[in-house]
């Protein structure tokens, strides 16, 4: 069974996956999408995430600009039912 810490780190990300689209969004904008859903960490950690979900080979895209912009694969979001 997983630790309290990877169990939480897990319904963390999954709800970033949640909260991006096609569209791109700036960091800032993701971070305060997961805020309205309750999950309280700094901005620094919604980095951080993004970038683990990007490395290892979800379709998550990421720009060269600064603001970081962040945007996943429409047709891959429509594969998964992200109802609560």
């Amino acid at each position: 069974m997983p630790s309290q810490k990877t169990y939480e780190t897990l319904l963390r990300q999954w709800a970033l996956l949640k909260c991006l689209s096609p569209y791109y969004q700036t960091t800032q904008q993701v971070h305060k999408k997961l805020i309205a859903q309750g999950i309280v960490i700094n901005e620094n950690t919604t980095l951080r995430d993004l970038r683990k979900l990007e490395e290892v080979g979800l379709p998550v895209k990421s720009t060269d600009t600064k603001p970081i912009n962040w945007s996943i694969q429409k047709d891959w979001q429509e594969g998964f039912d992200f109802r609560d």
